[in-house]
């Protein structure tokens, strides 16, 4: 069942990138507009009815999820999953899984008492009603959804007045409320732990700001996917390894492509040069006198600082992505 389904989703999406679908041919704000209407619908056709996922099923319908979204935007396939998904306004499969399980609930309330299909859930409630141990559908299912997203209340309502459903489970009432809810999650749990993004970077209610840029400015176009890619790199866990540029080991390899690493000396020197002629003297002498750490973060900051439809450090910007080309 899981397994189809993941092989549905790789598999449809390869389909789509040998036509052309791909990171160096199509801006990611129109790849997942493609990727939801075509590819998500095939792999979760008849997952409303899903009644023994386990946490291992979930794992791998979550994993071939994350190959796909990363691919469409060129991200390192161990890029930090949150901002993978938050990066082009993505929700974890899971929750589209029981958005659709919802629907098909609110569906089924609203059916007239003349269709079998309508007899049948009734049956299956009063079983479920009348603690039924050995009742195994999609109801359990639906219900536990209900009392962790606190709609067990209404949901209780619905059985009352079937009507009132559509006020929860409509589909465009429920999708929007379901999914704003777990791309605000993502969102702060982005900037809490990766505080160099800024406030300008990532959006809840559409894709990054630099997707935006990129599609509005052709020019920039490589700048931001080289950005973005960046910033992939910067959330990657931080483990011992060695510089694939200068053979070197270290424990962070943000700090020491930007600060220390021998092979970036004459684009690093580029860059203090730009830092100088932005910040003046005094700004460049008050960072230079701050720790390895505060200097990096700065440069961060700067490297993240946009508007609208543009970088406002352009030049620094394209330094920083220069070190980390490699």
């Amino acid at each position: 069942m899981v397994d189809d389904a993941c092989s549905k989703l790789r598999g449809a999406y390869l389909s789509i990138v040998n036509g052309g679908i791909s990171p160096l041919s199509l801006n990611p704000s129109t790849s997942i507009k493609v990727f939801n209407s075509i590819m998500i619908p095939k792999a979760l056709y008849g997952c409303e009815l899903w009644t023994s996922m386990s946490a291992e099923d979930k794992i791998k319908l979550e994993r071939s999820h994350r190959i796909c979204l990363k691919h469409i935007q060129g991200l390192p396939q161990n890029t930090a999953t949150n901002f993978s998904l938050c990066a082009i306004h993505a929700v974890p499969m899971e929750t589209k899984v029981d958005y659709r399980k919802l629907v098909f609930l609110g569906q089924l309330c609203n059916l007239p008492n003349t269709y079998m299909a309508k007899h049948l859930f009734n049956s299956r409630l009063v079983h479920y009603g009348n603690f039924d141990k050995q009742h195994h559908c999609f109801i359990p299912t639906s219900v536990r959804y209900c009392a962790s997203t606190n709609f067990t209340t209404l949901w209780i309502s619905t059985l009352q007045k079937a009507c009132s459903w559509r006020k929860v489970c409509g589909k465009p009432c429920s999708g929007d409320m379901l999914h704003k809810k777990r791309n605000l999650d993502l969102l702060q749990e982005c900037l809490v732990k990766y505080s160099f993004l800024g406030s300008t970077i990532l959006r809840s209610d559409g894709v990054c700001a630099l997707w935006n840029i990129a599609r509005n400015n052709s020019e920039l176009s490589s700048l931001c996917s080289k950005t973005v890619r960046v910033i992939g790199r910067l959330t990657m866990p931080a483990y011992l390894n060695t510089c694939a540029l200068w053979n070197e080991l270290n424990s962070n390899i943000v700090h020491h492509r930007i600060l220390l690493c021998n092979a970036n000396s004459n684009t690093r020197e580029q860059l203090w040069n730009t830092i100088l002629d932005t910040n003046g003297l005094s700004g460049f002498n008050q960072m230079c006198r701050s720790c390895l750490s505060e200097q990096c973060n700065n440069i961060l900051r700067m490297f993240l600082d946009i508007n609208y439809d543009n970088f406002i450090h352009t030049r620094l910007s394209s330094l920083v992505c220069k070190m980390f080309s490699q």
